[in-house]
């Protein structure tokens, strides 16, 4: 007890950002629930990842040093592999954070939940 991992610290700075809660282990390690759990928004599943590298970060920051010359420039990673469906979208966690409560505030202003439709969840 008392040990700090950089991975729980992780988690608790995700979750912090975001409004969600760490979702503590007992030994499970991942096998039941995600590392984050958001009470508002149950459909978000966040997983927290820690490691010494990850390729996609340095994709990233090869479109931040090529293309991010104002400090408000964001970068975005847009990847897919070849013969898979799905397509991923890397941002920073500030940039997200700013997406999901411009999302929350509109979705609360509209009178909508804060989950997607089924319909529009499929045309994304």
């Amino acid at each position: 007890m008392g040990h700090d991992r950089p991975w729980k610290r992780l988690e608790r700075r995700v979750a912090k950002k975001l409004g969600g809660q760490r979702v503590k282990r007992m030994g499970d390690y991942s096998q039941i629930d995600t590392d984050v759990a958001m009470r508002d928004d149950p459909h978000l599943k966040i997983d927290c990842k820690l490691r010494a590298r990850h390729r996609h970060h340095a994709l990233f920051e090869e479109i931040r040093a090529k293309y991010c010359t104002d400090e408000l420039d964001r970068p975005v990673l847009v990847t897919r592999e070849a013969g898979k469906r799905d397509i991923l979208v890397t941002i920073t966690l500030d940039h997200f954070e700013w997406l999901y409560r411009l999302a929350k505030l509109s979705l609360n202003i509209q009178g909508k939940n804060a989950t997607m439709p089924a319909a529009e969840r499929d045309q994304a």
